[in-house]
């Protein structure tokens, strides 16, 4: 699968959720919730892990703040997308375009091009049903 690779290392922080990481996380991992109050990078390899709730916008190692961009945020990414494209939930955390499905991922929508260049507009669904 190829994950989009965001350039932009300052995105801003939206009015988003905030949690503690429960791991090392990249900026622009895809997190889930481990609890009610922490985040881990989430996966499509594995059920559990794609309870999504959001995009890390700033790196964190674990223990400390994630920042993490939810349903409704609309992010620079720093590279062009395609203006009405369904980006999906990685197996490696990341975030790819719908074509990057394969069978037996968990499909979890993260997000959709934006019509306003480089912009990600942020839509997480768990389909919670696997693709194939």
């Amino acid at each position: 699968m190829a994950d989009i690779s965001p350039t932009n290392t300052s995105p801003g922080i939206p009015a988003g959720a905030q949690k503690t990481a429960n791991e090392n996380i990249a900026q622009w991992d895809v997190c889930y919730a481990v609890s009610g109050t922490e985040s881990a990078i989430a996966d499509v390899a594995t059920e559990a892990k794609t309870d999504v709730d959001g995009i890390a916008l700033r790196a964190a190692t674990s223990g400390n703040i994630v920042y993490l961009a939810t349903t409704g945020d609309s992010i620079d990414t720093g590279i062009s997308l395609t203006t009405g494209l369904t980006y999906y939930l990685s197996d490696t955390g990341g975030i790819m375009p719908e074509s990057d499905l394969t069978t037996g991922d968990w499909v979890v929508r993260v997000g959709i091009g934006s019509t306003t260049a480089q912009y990600l507009d942020v839509d997480i669904k768990n389909y919670a049903r696997q693709y194939g």
